[in-house]
């Protein structure tokens, strides 16, 4: 909402990797040093949100539906070659979709500590126009091609 609503961006993501990467990404963003900043505190804001009380419920379903959507067969087919060449089986998959569906407070709690530790040492791009970079300090910026 922070990013999307207020700051104007077209998208924005946050995601683990199945190789244990976490990626934050936001797109025709007209302000990513602020969205960087957000998501530097995203951590504190799962913490915050854990200790609510607030029903899981609703977010766990959610998620196994973006992890599961329809798929007509020739997508089904690029899926499964992506599962092959990640190194990944049926088998993983339902084991992923198990875990999310016994998701607990105290896991969530345990990746907004995750969360904060890394958020410190990450790396950054940013790819846009001068409006863009202009709040960067001269120094952060390292040009790529022209």
């Amino acid at each position: 909402r922070e990013v999307r609503e207020i700051g104007g961006a077209y998208g924005v993501f946050l995601q683990a990797t199945p190789s244990g990467m976490f990626d934050g990404c936001s797109y025709r963003d007209p302000n990513p040093v602020r969205t960087l900043e957000l998501l530097s505190g995203v951590g504190p804001a799962l913490r915050k949100f854990v200790d609510s009380g607030a029903d899981l419920d609703r977010y766990i379903v959610s998620t196994v539906a973006a992890m599961e959507p329809y798929r007509p067969p020739a997508d089904e087919a690029a899926r499964a070659t992506e599962l092959f060449l990640d190194g990944r089986t049926p088998a993983d998959e339902e084991r992923l979709r198990a875990e999310v569906l016994a998701t607990t407070p105290a896991q969530l709690l345990e990746v907004a500590e995750l969360l904060e530790r890394i958020a410190p040492k990450a790396k950054t791009c940013i790819v846009g126009g001068p409006r863009q970079l202009s709040p960067l300090a001269p120094g952060d910026i390292a040009p790529v091609g022209q």
